[in-house]
């Protein structure tokens, strides 16, 4: 794991997509149960799909838990991309 990530957050938790909280973890975010499970089966398949190896990591935050892929070099400088939700 990254030193950065590790200096965001001191206690960031490695997960797997089995281990992904369900819709009733997001307060009515998903419509349903299927579209939750729909969406992270897409999400799952196109990650997957990615080359670079990855992990895949929840930081809590004083805001909530953050989701974070990490990829690169621990050497490198850290670039952060944020989608907009």
């Amino acid at each position: 794991m990254s030193a950065y990530l590790t200096s965001l957050s001191p206690h960031p938790v490695q997960r797997t997509s089995a281990e992904r909280p369900t819709s009733s973890d997001f307060g009515g975010v998903f419509p349903s149960a299927e579209v939750h499970a729909c969406l992270m089966a897409m999400y799952d398949a196109k990650l997957a799909e990615w080359s670079v190896p990855h992990e895949e990591l929840d930081l809590p935050t004083r805001y909530g838990t953050a989701h974070v892929v990490a990829a690169g070099s621990e050497d490198a400088p850290p670039l952060i991309l944020l989608h907009m939700a």
